[in-house]
């Protein structure tokens, strides 16, 4: 994967009202997700989600969560379900890579 380099911006794609966000806070939020994967794993083991109803219903519970915790306003708890909604959706993703999944 090539990522766009730290020294080169195209602002013109980026509104002037927005805050920037740099590429090494996405980094370090990936290695979040990888880290949050590897855990996961060892403690449930690496046994595939079975079909891509398992992954919509994993990735829709997430979603549930997140949306518990945006109306309670638990910023901690938002960040959270956002990490759990990423490590569902790469798995989800790893598991249909894998040509584990029966459709």
């Amino acid at each position: 994967m090539q990522w766009p380099s730290k020294g080169k911006k195209d602002m013109s794609k980026i509104s002037d009202k927005r805050s920037h966000i740099h590429i090494t806070e996405i980094e370090l939020v990936l290695r979040g997700v990888y880290s949050k994967i590897v855990h996961q794993l060892e403690i449930k083991g690496y046994g595939t989600w079975q079909s891509t109803d398992e992954i919509r219903g994993v990735v829709q519970r997430e979603i549930h969560e997140l949306d518990e915790a945006i109306h309670k306003k638990n910023i901690d708890e938002i960040r959270s379900e956002l990490m759990d909604i990423a490590v569902a959706c790469v798995f989800g993703i790893s598991c249909i890579d894998a040509k584990k999944v029966d459709w």
